[in-house]
């Protein structure tokens, strides 16, 4: 379920990434490199599941492939 995962408000989620927390926040929007970061909204406040996160991060630092 949903509510049972971990998860991280904007700032503490761009802070675990290392980044600004507009970065963080332009992930979830816009992406980059073809990857967005989902982003969930409870009570007005957006969150960003971890495991959502370590997989965005993973996928970031994958190179990128030449076909």
């Amino acid at each position: 379920m949903l509510l049972d995962e971990p998860r991280l408000p904007i700032a503490e989620a761009a802070d675990r990434a290392g980044v600004h927390r507009d970065t963080l926040d332009r992930w979830t929007r816009r992406g980059v490199r073809g990857h967005v970061l989902p982003a969930v909204c409870i009570g007005g406040r957006r969150y960003v599941l971890l495991c959502d996160l370590e997989a965005f991060l993973e996928a970031l630092n994958e190179p990128e492939r030449q076909h």
